[in-house]
């Protein structure tokens, strides 16, 4: 399909942001080309969206209006319907949790998608909490009181599946085998302030600070941008957060923060990203090179990079480390010190150094 890349990116812009697009150059698209579009918006994490774009859309062809009424109305159902079956579980977990003393924070997906203009329409994964080093006990009062069944998945967090639904509850924020890592982790705690966190409307989930949000949007794309890649929406997750808080975010403090933990390159590429592909405009405008942009934009797009987990220790780590060695432009673009600092560093986590 031509220009597939383009095309998706200008849809998105309409349907988050309403921003005008040339319609002439959908007019030609045939129902095959427009499911291929579609198949496009599902890799990225983005379908609902997807349709929210078309929506919008002045001029529709019969292979669009096809498309709408069919894969769209389906798409839009059965994400509206996950979404509210998530926020289900996320207040009877807050409200069980409550009951025995604990306090649960909702991360990631289900509390960013409040930054969405329709929040039922992001896509969403598992369910992620933090309860302030109890997780623990949390494990316990969802499999006694409310029939979760716990999976001790790694060192940095625990699955709880209930009602269909997977709850990933954090014992830490990141993989902490790096000093650096622990050090980001270690800083994402202390900035948590429990009596200072806002709730969700008249509930007991409590959310994040605009500060601790876009120091973790940064720090997880970033895992995944080095690790396998990252999707489309992870990118509009940053530039929703962006636009609504803005002007309420401490740019020189989050921006000397990433400067110390070595992620002020990643961050001045997503912010560039936005600015350049969203048509989004920021106070902070940082300077990125167009060939680096087009290449990270490319890379996004190309949905090459396949998430695969490994039990097995050894086998995680070298995907992980064959997946380096395959981008290491990544590195050398966006990691601080380039691919040989990434190689060092990698080696140092292997000893905790």
């Amino acid at each position: 399909m031509h220009n597939s890349s383009h095309l998706l990116i200008e849809i998105i812009k309409l349907a988050l942001w309403d921003k005008a697009i040339d319609e002439a150059q959908l007019s030609s698209l045939d129902y095959k080309e427009w499911m291929e579009f579609y198949q496009c918006a599902c890799a990225q994490g983005l379908a609902a969206i997807f349709f929210d774009g078309i929506d919008k859309l002045q001029m529709k062809s019969g292979a669009c209006r096809r498309l709408l009424s069919n894969e769209g109305v389906q798409t839009v159902i059965g994400g509206e319907t996950r979404w509210l079956g998530q926020m289900q579980v996320a207040l009877e977990l807050s409200a069980e949790f409550e009951k025995h003393g604990l306090k649960m924070l909702l991360l990631k997906g289900l509390g960013l998608s409040l930054c969405y203009p329709i929040p039922k329409h992001r896509e969403s994964g598992d369910i992620d909490i933090y309860l302030f080093g109890d997780y623990e006990k949390g494990n316990r009062i969802a499999e006694e009181k409310l029939g979760g069944k716990v999976e001790h998945f790694s060192k940095k967090e625990d699955h709880i599946v209930i009602g269909g639904f997977s709850i990933d509850n954090h014992k830490d924020f990141l993989w902490t085998a790096s000093k650096n890592n622990r050090e980001i982790d270690h800083h994402l705690k202390s900035i948590l302030k429990v009596d200072e966190l806002p709730k969700l409307l008249d509930t007991d989930i409590l959310l994040p600070t605009i500060e601790f949000n876009f120091l973790f949007l940064i720090v997880h794309s970033f895992s995944h941008f080095m690790r396998e890649g990252m999707s489309l929406r992870q990118v509009t997750d940053i530039a929703c957060f962006l636009e609504k808080n803005e002007e309420k975010l401490d740019w020189q403090g989050c921006i000397e923060t990433l400067q110390r933990f070595r992620l002020k390159r990643f961050a001045d590429g997503v912010i560039a990203f936005i600015e350049r592909y969203f048509g989004l405009t920021f106070s902070y405008t940082p300077s990125v090179e167009t060939v680096l942009l087009e290449r990270m934009k490319d890379d996004i797009m190309e949905q090459s990079h396949a998430v695969v987990y490994h039990k097995a220790r050894l086998a995680s780590k070298l995907y992980i480390a064959r997946n380096a060695c395959k981008s290491r432009w990544r590195y050398d673009a966006f990691y601080e010190g380039g691919f040989s600092r990434y190689i060092i560093d990698a080696v140092k986590s292997q000893i905790n150094l």
